[in-house]
């Protein structure tokens, strides 16, 4: 996938990460389905490259220019703190902090509760809000971030 999103980036580009499409992956792949024992089996995972990590390198490394990266943070213990490390660590303009601990906020449901934090120190709290409306918002704040840039 990380040869995919990168075949695709041009200058200008506006970059939304959602979320890892897997953080591991399995180290081998049965080349026949594995029949059902009696007992466990374990599995073993390797860490699969990080693709906005990778992508935000390759804007350092000038590999790419003029490219605007968004990230998503969702975390349960510590939020802030992981979302402003992974902001500045991935080197992004901003982050979506989606905290899932909170009521509302998460996967299974039809709302969410997101702070966004941007590369210039700016931080938005929204409130609880539909994830259609919370989409819309996270949009106004990119689209006011690249109305700030030169």
């Amino acid at each position: 996938m990380l040869s995919a999103v990168k075949s695709e980036l041009v200058t200008g580009s506006l970059l939304i990460m959602a979320a890892a499409p897997a953080d591991y992956t399995p180290v081998s792949v049965s080349p026949v389905k594995i029949k059902k024992e009696e007992g466990e089996m374990q599995l073993l995972l390797k860490k699969t490259p990080d693709i906005l990590k990778n992508i935000a390198a390759g804007i350092k490394a000038g590999e790419f220019s003029n490219i605007f990266t968004v990230g998503f943070a969702v975390e349960t213990n510590n939020p802030e703190e992981y979302a402003i490390s992974k902001l500045k660590d991935k080197n992004l303009d901003m982050i979506c902090l989606n905290d899932v601990s909170q009521t509302g906020a998460g996967f299974a449901v039809d709302t969410n509760i997101i702070v966004i934090y941007s590369r210039d120190g700016s931080k938005l709290q929204l409130p609880l809000l539909s994830k259609q409306d919370t989409a819309e918002r996270i949009f106004d704040s990119i689209e006011q971030q690249l109305k700030k840039l030169p």
